[in-house]
């Protein structure tokens, strides 16, 4: 009998959420139809200027770098080098790094 009573509730839910929806639905209709009388548009107006897909910022990132890169910055005096990509070796932190650049 209880499980009568929940299939029953869970369906009168159910029909309240898809009236609910409809509700939603036609407010939602009837302000845009407002804004779109206030502006004098139609639905073709907004046809023809809705964005593309390459317009909606549809930018490449870099992908990651993997392994291990060249090596950019040397040190004269200990020869080790640095790929410019990370945290920078305490050798070359806080000086200017054109010193430390190798000649490709």
């Amino acid at each position: 009998m209880a499980a009568m009573n929940l299939t029953q509730r869970l369906s009168d839910l159910n029909a309240q959420i898809a009236h609910e929806q409809a509700r939603f639905k036609a407010a939602v209709a009837a302000a845009i139809n407002e804004v779109l009388a206030d502006y004098e548009l139609s639905l073709a107006d907004l046809e023809s200027v809705a964005p593309t897909k390459a317009s909606k910022g549809t930018r490449k990132r870099k992908p990651p770098f993997k392994g291990v890169q060249p090596a950019k910055y040397k040190n004269p005096t200990t020869g080790a080098t640095w790929s410019g990509f990370g945290r920078p070796p305490a050798w070359i932190d806080g000086k200017k790094r054109e010193k430390f650049l190798i000649a490709s």
